[in-house]
């Protein structure tokens, strides 16, 4: 099993929404795949504009990666 990529961000993001492309991006991923480990964590989707896309939260995002850095969350390729 290959293991997500989780690198530090640059900026502060916990009151920014990030978009899923961007997410994918960090984790080199597909869109669908990072949406789907999102939503299997419960991770609630919402609208993020500029473009108008689909993103989480910044703080959720936070939040579910450091679970997996603890190894608390299983991840599928």
């Amino acid at each position: 099993m290959e293991r997500i990529r989780l690198p530090k961000f640059r900026l502060p993001i916990e009151e920014r929404d990030i978009s899923l492309y961007y997410v994918a991006a960090r984790w080199k991923r597909p869109v669908w795949y990072v949406r789907h480990q999102l939503l299997m964590a419960g991770i609630p989707l919402r609208d993020v504009p500029q473009p108008s896309v689909e993103g989480v939260a910044g703080r959720d995002l936070l939040k579910f990666e450091q679970r997996l850095r603890q190894g608390e969350e299983a991840t599928t390729p």
